[in-house]
């Protein structure tokens, strides 16, 4: 449910009952993201329920991103595996990305570990080769998925697992040397080539895999902190506490499959998911194996129980007893601190026991398989007391036999890692000299130690004669973090880049003081010490936080009211109209208040909406009056006039109407009026109102309500005038009165008449 960022009022959301392509009708909005939100909908097509993504505004107005989105979004629509969400139907428009998917009824796994905590091996196990096989399906098709994640695994009640959101995670970031904060949303599980902002390939859900596999196994994540800065800086840079540490019933083989799933150098980790599947079905066929990766954490190793193991046989071979004494006492302290936390586990019955069918003896032999390995181990070390019993013998023997002789010959041992003054102390009676052939920066090894040796590791030397030459590191080249505040993002992040080589991962946020693209900090901060070549983050601002807001209705309004409803969400722009209503009301908003669906309309803060005020000046349209003229009309000249409130707007003028078919009238006004048609005869000057018309000057419409023919016919009849009267045979008028042609009298009259 979405809220009014000003009201705190409920809103429904403006896609609920809209229909997507004419055929998807949405009907809840069942997932918000960063950068989508997906709703449940009716096919009405197909006539099933599906989950239709919508690609938020602020990505769909990106034409980059717009275009990689289709794209890839076609290739995610091949993928086809059971473990795998059936993508439907991908469609774009001018305003609208979406992508049409098979609707679950479950949970998330996410949400399933919360319910549980700490899961079980066994249940870890059936999930894990789930996503892996969906990853290994959609990995042979070029498509990685990069955002693996509990909340993109979806969990049926069955067991069974369906993993969402395919490729669609690559496109919430940068691709290349830069990261978003929106990329970063997925940190705990990102990889350390996705923190750096490297290219990324399958072996970066391989990574994701692994964090996940820890986290269910020990109800903790690998890495935590509270920014995600410093936990993305933890993947890339530390190593988490092993498995077993924190609980010490997970088997020992499972744990190696975890940290080699970890290792934060790429070619060290399984090079496919079929790989490290064949892994997890050896350990599934016999939960004792132990895999024995002793390349895994090796880093860590190396400065620690690996370096000191070493060191501690080489000293005691040279019968050295003040440096075996300080191996052994260095080894103490890291065995120390190696402590066991115990914890309790809780699981969900789920019906998947089709894959555990051989499980079910396991933990009922669970201690015969305790005493076992423990016969295993006492073995081993039966086995490694004898090796190095043989080995003090064959050194008696090579001394027995080279006795007085000069020298015996050794065998090169590995010092790279130590301390220049340490072996220099320790082996001094073993070489002749050991001197120093150079010193390099060195973001592996610390300041002092040995980066490499001249004769190399395992070559034959005469014991006390030979002379050893070793480079030495300076530790890492530490450079002084610049001053870029305020600087605009590209020259910041060149002189981060290329001035000082600094691999720069862009942080965008929202920040009301510093203008768009400027910069307002670094992590580390300015002028602290960082190593070269190392992540500096550069925050970015990208304006005041936006927000949505709804859009008020504003029409009818006064100006200066409507200004105010709208002041501090809203840009405002003005522009007037002719109008009836009265002056500086709003008739018009470019944004209307309710959207089709017949919700409110909810927008971004600080858009653009324009007013239309009135000016109070009744605009004035034109139409045509057309009408017949009746037949039979003796000839005259006529004026028609058209009459609105007794004001004439619209007359026309015919010489002869015994001529005219049709008269047009162009008349003006404005909104709907009733039009009197009036006729004058100019000979006679009488007139007659012969119709009367409903015209509507918006619509630009002209109904006929009444003509009276027979009036305008009336003021034209043939008028008979005597000039001279019609005399009968017998001298008489027409009237059959007589008259006298030779009266005197009747011509006088006649004349005194004029």
């Amino acid at each position: 449910m979405k809220y009014d960022f000003f009201t705190g009022v409920k809103l429904m959301d403006k896609n609920i009952g809209k229909k997507i392509d004419g055929r998807y009708e949405i009907t809840e909005l069942i997932g918000v993201g960063g950068m989508a939100d997906v709703y449940k909908a009716n096919d009405l097509l197909e006539n099933r329920v599906v989950a239709v993504k919508i690609l938020k505004n602020e990505f769909a107005d990106n034409e980059d991103f717009v275009r990689r989105f289709r794209n890839e979004s076609k290739a995610i629509a091949v993928l086809s595996h059971p473990n795998i969400v059936k993508v439907f139907d991908v469609g774009f428009s001018d305003k609208l990305q979406f992508i049409v998917m098979e609707y679950i009824d479950g949970i998330t796994l996410k949400e399933f570990m919360e319910q549980q905590g700490v899961l079980k091996w066994k249940d870890t196990v059936h999930f894990i080769i789930q996503i892996l096989k969906a990853l290994q399906h959609a990995h042979d098709r070029g498509i990685v998925h990069r955002d693996i994640k509990p909340q993109n695994i979806m969990l049926f009640p069955d067991g069974q697992i369906k993993v969402m959101d395919f490729g669609i995670a690559r496109f919430a970031r940068e691709e290349g040397k830069t990261i978003s904060d929106k990329a970063i949303g997925s940190v705990h599980y990102i990889s350390p080539e996705q923190a750096r902002g490297d290219i990324t390939d399958e072996k970066s859900d391989i990574y994701s895999v692994g964090v996940m596999m820890y986290e269910m196994l020990t109800g903790v994540k690998p890495f935590d902190a509270d920014n995600p800065v410093t936990v993305a800086l933890m993947h890339m840079q530390n190593e988490p506490k092993m498995p077993r540490e924190i609980n010490d019933s997970i088997p020992e083989g499972l744990e190696e499959i975890v940290v080699r799933a970890m290792q934060k150098e790429p070619s060290k980790r399984y090079q496919s998911a079929s790989e490290m599947i064949k892994d997890i079905e050896e350990f599934k066929k016999n939960p004792s194996i132990v895999f024995e990766y002793k390349y895994l954490s090796e880093k860590t190793q190396y400065y620690n129980a690996n370096a000191v193991s070493r060191a501690a046989a080489a000293y005691e071979a040279a019968g050295n007893e003040k440096a075996s004494k300080l191996a052994h006492d260095k080894a103490g302290e890291h065995a120390a601190a190696k402590t066991k936390t115990k914890v309790k586990t809780k699981s969900k019955k789920y019906d998947y026991d089709e894959d555990y069918d051989d499980y079910d003896d396991y933990e009922d032999d669970e201690k015969v398989s305790k005493s076992s390995y423990l016969v295993v181990i006492l073995t081993a070390i039966a086995a490694g007391i004898l090796i190095i019993v043989v080995a003090f013998t064959a050194l008696a023997i090579i001394r027995t036999i080279n006795n007085g002789k000069d020298a015996e010959v050794g065998k090169m041992p590995n010092i790279v890692g130590y301390s220049f003054q340490e072996v220099k102390t320790y082996w001094a009676s073993s070489f002749k000299d050991i001197t120093i052939e150079s010193q390099e920066y060195s973001s592996e090894y610390p300041e002092g130690a040995i980066i490499s040796q001249t004769p190399a590791e395992g070559r034959d030397y005469l014991v006390g004669q030979v002379e050893v030459k070793v480079v030495v590191s300076k530790g890492p080249r530490m450079v002084s973090i610049p001053n870029v505040y305020g600087l605009d993002s590209a020259t910041a992040q060149n002189m981060l880049a290329n001035n000082e080589g600094f691999n720069v991962i862009i942080m965008s946020v929202c920040d009301d003081e510093v203008d768009k693209d400027y910069v307002i900090m670094t992590d580390p901060a300015r002028n602290e010490q960082a190593e070269y070549g190392s992540t500096v983050y550069l925050y970015v601002s990208r304006g005041p936080e936006e927000q949505d807001v709804i859009v008020p209705d504003v029409v009818g309004q006064d100006l200066d009211k409507a200004k105010e409803l709208l002041k501090d969400k809203f840009t405002v722009q003005v522009m007037t109209a002719d109008s009836a209503e009265p002056e500086n009301t709003v008739i018009e908003q470019s944004i209307p208040a309710v959207g089709d669906d017949g919700s409110a309309n909810i927008v971004p803060i600080k858009s653009t909406i324009i007013l239309t005020v009135s000016t109070g000046v009744v605009p004035e349209e034109e139409a045509v009056i057309t009408f017949k003229i009746p037949s039979n009309i003796d000839s005259g000249s006529v004026t028609f006039n058209c009459y609105y409130n007794g004001k004439i707007i619209g007359t026309e003028q015919i010489d002869n109407i015994a001529y005219a078919k049709t008269v047009s009238i162009t008349v003006k006004g404005s909104g709907l009026e009733t039009i009197i048609l009036e006729a004058i005869n100019n000979g006679t000057n009488e007139n007659a109102t012969i119709g009367e018309y409903e015209i509507d000057f918006d619509e630009n419409t002209v109904t006929e309500t009444n003509f009276e023919k027979e009036l305008l016919r009336n003021l034209f009849a043939e008028t008979q005038t005597e000039t001279e009267p019609d005399y009968n045979d017998d001298g008489s008028d027409g009237n059959n009165d007589y008259v006298d042609l030779n009266d005197e009298d009747f011509w006088n009259e006649l004349l005194n008449g004029y």
